[in-house]
């Protein structure tokens, strides 16, 4: 009975091997190194320069709707 005891133990430490060999192979995720987007650069410009603009940007393009707009009360959310 002791010798069934061992072959179980040795099978269960190998099996418990095993699924730890292949879930390490099974949940390896590759990493994967990119540079920072320009495109985020731009968004940023883009934005500072329609909030730096915005009056004239709505006079040059809608001059018919920039009398009608109060600017000094013209705000934009934090980015």
């Amino acid at each position: 009975m002791q010798q069934k005891y061992k072959s179980t133990y040795a099978a269960g430490v190998g099996g418990f091997i095993f699924l730890l060999l292949i879930s390490s192979l099974l949940f390896t995720v590759p990493l994967i190194l990119e540079k920072k987007a320009d495109y985020m650069k731009h968004d940023r410009l883009k934005k500072k320069l329609i909030q730096e603009f915005f009056e004239e940007f709505i006079e040059a393009f809608f001059p018919n709707l920039h009398p009608h707009i109060d600017f000094s009360k013209v705000t934009f959310p934090a980015v």
